[in-house]
């Protein structure tokens, strides 16, 4: 794909529309690990955090394998996109980061007014990942019955949103000793 061209420029603007739409954990994720940071270092803290998914997302998007940074549907739809052009790639995240780190600051800020937000997030989470359980193929006998199914998300939503009460408390009390 030669530089510049209306194909490259296309493929980039679906570099750049893939990684707005698919970082939306990515900021998230960031904004969460600095919300518990002195204010001096939020800042410091989104923008490595992001320039860390960047590079990682950036190595693994070249020899197209997800990492914990990045799904495979990431890698997989930027590396489509890119057409195997490693400076589309570099580009469409350099676009696509300052959004990041704005949304990583606009989440920060939204869980700091509304802490729910946090268990909502961790909710949202242990119900996808009760469905990635459930919808194993097999586990099929296991998870045939519907009541099971719902007691597994009930239980896997009702677990994890204890779990960050007890490390909640748990923290509060080791600062107070």
């Amino acid at each position: 794909m030669e530089f510049l061209t209306a194909s490259w420029w296309s493929a980039l603007l679906a570099i750049v529309l893939i990684d707005l739409v698919l970082a939306g954990d990515n900021a998230i994720v960031i904004a969460l690990a600095a919300r518990n940071l002195p204010p001096s270092l939020r800042k410091k803290a989104i923008v490595w955090g992001t320039v860390g998914a960047i590079v990682v997302r950036s190595l693994m998007t070249l020899g197209v394998v997800a990492d914990a940074l990045m799904g495979i549907d990431n890698v997989l739809g930027v590396a489509g996109a890119a057409h195997g052009a490693f400076d589309l790639v570099v580009i469409g995240l350099l676009v696509s980061v300052p959004i990041v780190v704005f949304g990583s600051s606009v989440v920060l800020k939204l869980v700091e007014r509304f802490p729910l937000i946090v268990q909502a997030g961790a909710a949202v989470l242990a119900y996808t990942a009760a469905r990635m359980i459930i919808h194993e193929p097999l586990l099929d006998e296991v998870f045939d019955e519907a009541v099971v199914r719902w007691i597994t998300y009930a239980a896997a939503i009702a677990g994890v949103l204890a779990a960050g009460r007890w490390a909640a408390t748990r923290g509060s009390h080791s600062l107070n000793a």
